[in-house]
């Protein structure tokens, strides 16, 4: 069965069968737990350590900037305390934090299927931001990116030795920035009918049956820095997913709480996310629940 996904997330795990002692994570907690022979990924000082990444905990002053400082660990996601620093100020300090070089080059989400180690099928998502780094939208991007996807491939066959499930690596540049011992679920429905069925089998059989066929998608977050109580219109929210170009829209907040509530993240809130394989109609869709989610 699958675990831990988000309650906007169950529309694709839903109609999945699997056996019920099969587990399958979908969140960092519920992998961080199933696996702890690999947890350690979670740790990103040991991770920068496997790229020879220089990173030190709070604490070591840095002595070169700008430098970029996030936890040690979370599991959480969504940059939870993450921020570039220009110079250090004890006012910076924050135990179980970390600060490493700042990274350039494309930020890329590619997920994996492993069997025992070996990378079988593989999807990368490139992110567009804007001006101030918050997220505008994100492309599927396969096939100019074959060098980094080697390198990843190289880098789980050697630290997930005998590791079989999917996993997540998101990355600047060629370097890795996090690794999840899951899939994104945000992406799944642009990977294709029947990918969740493969996905199964992969955890059953520690075998993969997947086309290697590329999808086109797209998917692009609506945010809003205003706090409080939001709620939707159903009846437009399900006239919206009509449109054929619109794979899947997530709604990310719960009607029964301020966004703040059930967000890590004190200036952006995210209330929802489209999918689909046209971007100017995502476009369309995303500035309609504009108006269809209300405060």
């Amino acid at each position: 069965m699958f675990i831990g996904y988000d309650p906007w997330e169950e529309q694709y795990f839903e109609d999945v069968e699997s056996p019920d002692d099969l587990i399958v994570c979908c969140s960092d907690p519920d992998a961080w737990k199933h696996y702890p022979k690999y947890n350690w990924i979670y740790n990103k000082i040991k991770l920068c350590e496997t790229q020879k990444i220089i990173a030190c905990p709070h604490g070591i002053i840095p002595l070169n900037f700008p430098i970029f400082s996030k936890p040690i660990t979370n599991l959480y996601g969504m940059s939870t305390g993450a921020k570039k620093l220009f110079d250090w100020d004890c006012r910076d300090y924050i135990p179980g934090h970390f600060w490493m070089p700042v990274l350039r080059g494309e930020h890329l989400s590619t997920d994996f299927a492993v069997a025992n180690g070996t990378q079988k099928w593989s999807h990368t998502m490139k992110c567009y931001k804007d001006k101030k780094g918050k997220v505008k939208y994100w492309e599927t991007s396969n096939n100019e990116h074959e060098a980094v996807i080697e390198k990843l491939s190289l880098w789980i066959h050697n630290n997930l030795e005998e590791f079989s499930g999917t996993v997540n690596l998101e990355t600047i540049g060629n370097k890795i920035i996090d690794c999840h011992l899951r899939m994104s679920p945000q992406f799944v429905d642009l990977y294709g009918e029947d990918w969740l069925k493969s996905v199964v089998r992969l955890y059953e059989y520690e075998s993969w049956d997947y086309p290697t066929k590329k999808h086109i998608g797209y998917s692009m977050p609506l945010w809003t820095t205003q706090d409080g109580l939001y709620d939707v219109n159903h009846v437009e929210l399900d006239a919206l997913k009509e449109n054929e170009k619109i794979s899947s829209i997530q709604i990310t907040f719960d009607e029964r709480y301020c966004v703040s509530e059930e967000s890590s993240d004190n200036e952006n809130y995210r209330l929802a996310v489209v999918n689909g394989t046209d971007l100017k109609e995502i476009e369309k869709t995303v500035e309609k629940l504009k108006e269809i989610i209300s405060i």
